[in-house]
């Protein structure tokens, strides 16, 4: 036994001085799978170091302690043992060997204990609730009573209160839980705690662990809370309410365009109407020069697209020009028409003294 207790103190050194060299370089870092990975690498090579003997020609004073610590217990070790395994002994003695060993045992069974409490609970909250199938296998647990939400293996328990406020940003928390298979890290974290209970450093990487676990489903819920809103507010029929009002605006504006169009159409402009979008192509007549008639649009301060940006193997092609009303008043189209007449009017007039 003073074999093995001797390995648990290795073991316990090693997790405290890798731990600390964790919180030195990397417990500030954001890249929260390599930090879970890392804590990870600790547990294993705490436990695997230990079972690695490296011989030296000359002993350095940390191996002269470490094998003083190992002598002396297994010294102790052999003078609590008899002698002759025959003979009776008047006064039985208990070494401090023995004593530490007790505690140590002790405190492994009191672990052991308050987790098969812990697991007697938890079976009984998981079977009390309401359940129902969500999708990868998981099982939704729902409570009356308030509790705080949790997964544990398949299942996800949450309180009816919880489920109704903000059910669907915590069942994304949980699956995340499950789907990184955050309870496998736990358990390996539980199982180095019962060996290394008196181990202050055993305690904190399991805390560290479940901060680093909350980081990662945190981020699931980042990533995906915005389709999810979305989704809402598309199902609650907002999004069509949108739509609706959107389409009522720019219907009123393609009709006062139109209007105003006809107003010029004997200038040398005509349009086909169309039956949505925002934009209104319109025809020049044959004897109006679309370059000429855009410059004098250009010049009343009025922007409009020319045709024959668009005919790249044949500008001449064009005559005509695009106008687009998305981002103008109904006072700026009125006045906007007006000034292309105008504009129209002198580009006939040049084409006539030509």
């Amino acid at each position: 036994m003073g074999v093995f207790f001797i390995y648990i103190l290795k073991s316990s050194v090693c997790l405290v001085l890798f731990y600390l060299f964790f919180r030195l370089l990397l417990s500030k870092e954001t890249f929260h799978r390599f930090n879970r990975m890392a804590l990870l690498g600790v547990l294993f090579f705490s436990l695997l170091i230990p079972c690695i003997e490296v011989t030296t020609r000359h002993q350095v004073e940390v191996q002269q302690a470490v094998l003083s610590i190992e002598q002396l217990l297994l010294m102790a070790e052999l003078e609590a043992t008899p002698a002759n395994v025959g003979a009776v002994q008047e006064t039985p003695t208990i070494s401090w060997v023995q004593i530490v060993l007790l505690v140590y045992l002790a405190g492994i069974l009191f672990l052991v204990c308050r987790n098969i409490y812990s697991l007697i609970c938890l079976f009984r909250l998981v079977h009390s609730g309401k359940h129902e199938k969500l999708e990868k296998g998981v099982t939704l647990v729902v409570h009356n009573q308030e509790i705080a939400p949790f997964s544990w293996m398949k299942y996800i328990v949450i309180s009816r209160k919880d489920l109704e406020e903000n059910g669907r940003e915590i069942l994304i928390h949980e699956m995340a839980h499950i789907h990184h298979r955050h309870l496998v890290d736990l358990l390996v974290a539980d199982i180095c705690i019962f060996f290394q209970w008196f181990n202050p450093g055993a305690w904190l990487l399991k805390q560290e662990l479940q901060n680093i676990h909350e980081y990662e489903a945190d981020e699931t819920v980042i990533g995906n809370v915005g389709a999810y809103i979305l989704n809402d507010y598309i199902d609650s029929g907002k999004f069509e309410k949108h739509l609706y009002a959107l389409r009522s605006h720019y219907a009123k504006k393609l009709e006062l365009l139109c209007n105003e169009l006809d107003k010029i159409e004997k200038k040398g402009l005509t349009y086909k109407r169309p039956k949505g979008g925002l934009v209104v192509w319109c025809n020049l007549a044959q004897n109006l020069s679309e370059r000429k008639v855009c410059k004098y649009i250009e010049d009343k301060n009025v922007i409009v697209m020319p045709g024959w940006i668009f005919y790249d193997d044949n500008p001449e092609r064009s005559g005509h020009v695009r106008l687009c009303f998305s981002n103008v008043s109904d006072e700026e189209i009125a006045e906007g028409v007006k000034r292309i007449g105008e504009a129209l009017e002198m580009a006939g007039e040049e084409m006539i003294d030509e």
